[in-house]
This record gives C-alpha cells, structure tokens and sequence, in this order.
C-alpha cells in the first residue's frame, strides 16, 4: 500500500483509470439492428452514451499533471478534485449501463427513432465496456484519495522557476542583464 501512496504510483494509478475510460469511449456500447453486424443500424459508443464521462476523463488527465507542478496545500485540493472527476465518471457511465437499450431507441443524438417493428430489431449491448468505464473512474477515485492522504508527504516541486527564489545577482554584469542597475544600493 505504501508504494501506491508515492507519487509514480498515484500517477500511475490516475493514468490508467483515466485511459481506461477515455479507451472505452470509443467502442460501441449498444446497436439497434435487425442483425448483430457493426454495419446496421444505429450504433451508440460509449463517447455519445455517456458524454460527461469524456470530458471528465480528459479533466482528470490534466489534473494528474497538475500534481506534478503544486505543493502540499495544492495536493490535496488537486485530489480532492479527482475525487469528484472519477466520481463523475463512474456516476455517468454507471448511468448508462443500466439503460443503454433506452438509451439506443432514443438515438445517439436524443432525437426519438421510429421502431416499426420493434419485435424484428434487435437491440444488442454491452454493458461490460460501461462497467469498465466505471471501474476506470474507480482507480480516478482512488488516485484522488491517495493524493489527499499521501500528496503533502511527496518531495516538493523545484523552485527553479519560482519567483519568490529570486535574489539580487551579485556579478554587476548579470545585474545589468537582469535590468538592474548594480550601482545604487537598496
């Protein structure tokens, strides 16, 4: 457990329950058909089922970078955030898996289609790629808690850009490169 609350492993962590979503987004999640071919009918991926989702995932991504730039205080404000984002994701796809026949009779882009012969259609799903949405958003979750737990403990960010760091150059060449003139004092 120790090795996960480091900063590789939380990372890690976050990456992959991220890439997991974002991955399943693209598959097809239901069809409506009068055959299980990928060519009839109307295909719902993941991205037009659980739209939320997407978007969370990239956010979650981004805020896995933004670890790797903040101090403790940011760390857990940052986690906490991922908290919320994989909370979002597993939540939105969780949403869907339970109604992704209504939701491909609904049509990918909300307008209401005009089953004929609803006994001649045949609805196929898969809910297995929502529940692995869910699980992706899951391990956001976790990355999320180990980064509010175990974030103020990682080494701190280099102050080598900070401004803050900054001290008055003692080389008067440098000072006046710097734009300050080294001939009064302060």
């Amino acid at each position: 457990m120790s090795r996960l609350r480091t900063r590789g492993g939380v990372l890690s962590l976050g990456v992959l329950g991220a890439a997991v979503t974002l991955l399943t987004m693209s598959l097809t999640w239901a069809q409506l058909g009068s055959s299980p071919s990928p060519n009839a009918g109307v295909v719902l991926t993941g991205r037009e089922a659980a739209p939320a989702a997407f978007a969370l995932a990239l956010a979650a991504l981004a805020g896995l970078a933004v670890l790797l730039l903040v101090a403790e205080t940011g760390r857990r404000v940052v986690g906490a955030l991922l908290v919320l984002l994989g909370l979002g994701i597993a939540v939105s796809c969780a949403r869907a898996a339970l109604d992704l026949s209504e939701r491909v009779i609904a049509g990918a882009d909300g307008s209401v289609l005009v089953v004929k012969e609803p006994a001649q259609q045949l609805i196929t799903t898969a809910p297995f790629w929502a529940w692995l949405s869910v699980f992706g958003g899951s391990l956001v979750v976790g990355a999320g808690i180990l980064a509010v737990l175990g974030g103020p403990g990682w080494p701190q960010p280099s102050s080598r850009y900070s401004a803050a760091g900054l001290a008055a150059p003692t080389d008067p060449w440098r000072a006046l490169d710097e734009g300050v003139d080294p001939t009064v004092d302060d």
